[in-house]
This record gives structure tokens, sequence and C-alpha cells, in this order.
């Protein structure tokens, strides 16, 4: 009868300790809210130029037909794309811009690019998330720019269909990333309403 009633106890104390998934969810999302986007940035960064490194120096010649094999200017201009990312929010556009010309040349020139065509995704939902109006635009006229080079470009492995489909993908990222940025000004507003109101309750 202990050895039972120990074992319904221990099974009780389970239930109880057992933390559902959404509240896990919840406290991972606030603990890297809470964490300096500095520090999120070089993560992400770092994460990216390992493997887009990775991946650049293992792809092979002609695979699909026409990609050209590592050597020293696809490392350097693999490096030279990801490296402005690690100041990603605090400078976003200049960020975009230089990162992009890089990957650009990089894909323009046949080398493996799709460790940096994620980061030029990434980069597309960081202008239109942490950019203000005008930035926004020059950001959105560059990712037009790019994917005209790439329209006119002969590069390995990418058809019409593949290039309508990533401009489909891209924009999503873009105005994703806006309607964060409208959703968090419309919270801080909010919440700066409150504060407000609970100031004046205090004088009151």
């Amino acid at each position: 009868l202990e050895i039972d009633a120990v074992r319904e106890l221990d099974r009780y104390v389970d239930q109880v300790e057992r933390v559902p998934y959404s509240v896990r969810l919840t406290n991972l999302t606030a603990a890297i809210r809470r964490t300096p986007p500095p520090i999120i940035d070089a993560l992400l960064a770092t994460f990216l130029m390992v493997v887009a490194l990775i991946t650049v120096v293992a792809s092979k010649a002609d695979e699909p037909p026409g990609l050209k094999g590592p050597d020293a200017v696809a490392v350097l201009l693999t490096i030279a794309a990801i490296t402005p990312y690690y100041v990603r929010r605090r400078w976003p556009l200049p960020v975009f811009l230089v990162s992009g010309c890089f990957a650009l040349l990089l894909i323009i020139a046949d080398y493996l690019s799709d460790t940096v065509a994620f980061m030029f995704l990434i980069g597309c939902y960081t202008i239109g998330a942490y950019c203000n109006g005008r930035e926004r635009v020059v950001g959105f006229l560059f990712i037009v720019f790019t994917f005209l080079v790439l329209g006119t470009s002969d590069v390995p492995g990418l058809s019409g269909a593949d290039i309508l489909s990533n401009i489909g993908i891209f924009g999503a990222a873009y105005f994703f990333g806006s309607t964060v940025r409208n959703r968090r000004l419309y919270t801080d507003q909010v919440e700066a309403r409150a504060a407000a109101l609970e100031r004046e309750r205090d004088e009151e």
C-alpha cells in the first residue's frame, strides 16, 4: 500500500511540474526578446558565416551546370556579404545595401550562394521591420534592382520561374517585416498611453 501511495504521489507531482508547451514557448520568446539585439545579430551572423563557408568550400564545379568551383574569390565574397550582418539592426539599410551588393556579385559570378540568398531574405525582413518610411522605399527599390539584374543574367540553376517565385518569397518577407513594425509601433503607443493615464491617476 505504501508503494502504491508513493507511486500515486510521484505521478501527481509529475503532472503538477509538467509545464505546457505553450508556456515554455512563451517563456522562450520572452527570453529572446530580453536578449540584447547586438548579441542576437552576432550569433545569427556567426551561424550564417560558418554555414556559408562550409557550403561554398564543399561545393563542386558544374553542379548545377555552369556553377564555378570554390576559390579565394568565392570565399572573400561570401565573407564580405555576411560580415555586415553583425550590425544588422544598428544600421539596417547600409547593411542591407552593402551586403546585397556582395551577394549579387557572388551570384552573377556563378558561385554557390544558397546561404547568402537566405541571408538576403533576412535582410528583406529587417528592412521592413526596422527602417523608417524613406529607408524602406530605398530598400524595396534595391530588392527590385536585384531581381532585375538576376533576370537579365545567366545564373546557373536559376530559371525565370525560380526568379518569379523568389520575388514572391522575398517580397513576402519584406511586407511581413512591415507588419511586425506596425504592430510594434502600435503596441508602443498603447503602452505609452497606459503609462500616461497611470501618471494622471497618481497625480489626482
